[in-house]
């Protein structure tokens, strides 16, 4: 591939289809996906913060 080639593709990229609101259903799915991947993380923050109780008691 060739510079002219890939800037073209890029700036062809930057063109945005014009932007429709999100239906009931789409909003729910966003929320729930977004609360889960948030309350994953900061378990898992929490987890690796203050250590896992099993293994400060000392059972393998």
């Amino acid at each position: 591939m060739n510079l002219p080639f890939l800037l073209t593709i890029i700036a062809q990229a930057g063109v945005a289809a014009p932007a429709q609101p999100l239906t009931a259903g789409g909003w729910a799915s966003m929320i729930l996906s977004v609360g889960f991947v948030t309350l994953l993380f900061a378990w898992c923050l929490r987890r690796v913060l203050r250590g896992d109780a099993d293994n400060r008691r000392g059972k393998h």
